[in-house]
């Protein structure tokens, strides 16, 4: 991110972020619960979600989806029950006691406004199907400096709220119903939030997000972005 900020302030005039200097926002971190005591307090965090909630992830988030799935492997037995669980946490945050986290990377998040530097550190990082996610095609360099000073210009986003219904379908009346009061966690690769379904099965988001959104099954790591990059 401060190499992105660096470019960005280099190529585009009147940078609004000139001197910028990144420093950690965020941890992205590995819980790993030892007792069940442990896993009920992880389960306890999800009692009263709110946006500030961390969602807790079975999947390392720094791997990208590529193939998706639909079903829950079971355990196989009781010391199967402590898998670890990866979330990302603000630097102040403070989990509850007793619960032990390894700091897997230190995470810049970048501002609604700073949405232009996040694409030049995608761009870089070459993860080109994040940017096609977002309706961004940058086949080279010339066309990203072209693509900052439109944006630029423009001042746009393509960050939006998500919204629409939850339904489910009713087994006993074959009516497809609405999911009232449901929690819902919304996000993508290291970002994620709680909101819930109202009483008319609607859902709406507190903070904007970028385009892609998957629950994943098979995955491979990614590369760059994530990696200590901050110095």
């Amino acid at each position: 991110m401060q190499k992105a900020f660096d470019y960005y302030n280099k190529n585009v005039a009147n940078s609004g972020f000139s001197g910028k200097k990144v420093e950690a926002s965020h941890y992205y971190i590995k819980i790993t619960p030892g007792s069940e005591s442990e896993l009920e307090v992880l389960n306890n965090l999800d009692d009263e979600s709110s946006i500030e909630t961390p969602v807790l992830q079975d999947h390392p988030l720094d791997y990208e989806v590529i193939e998706e799935g639909d079903y829950y492997v079971n355990p196989q037995n009781e010391e199967d029950l402590y898998h670890p669980v990866y979330t990302t946490i603000p630097v102040d945050y403070k989990l509850p006691d007793g619960i032990k986290y390894e700091i897997l990377d230190a995470l810049y998040e970048p501002s609604e406004e700073e949405y232009n530097v996040e694409t030049v550190s995608l761009y870089f990082a070459d993860w080109k199907d994040d940017l096609e996610a977002d309706g961004i095609s940058i086949g080279n360099e010339d066309e990203l400096k072209k693509y900052l000073l439109l944006t630029n210009a423009q001042k746009s986003s393509n960050k939006f709220y998500p919204a629409g219904s939850i339904t489910i379908k009713n087994t006993g009346t074959g009516n497809i119903e609405g999911l009232m009061k449901a929690e819902i966690s919304y996000g993508r690769i290291f970002w994620w939030h709680y909101t819930y379904t109202d009483n008319a099965e609607t859902l709406t988001v507190q903070q904007k997000i970028q385009r892609k959104c998957t629950d994943p099954c098979k995955m491979e790591r990614r590369n760059g972005y994530h990696q200590k990059d901050l110095e």
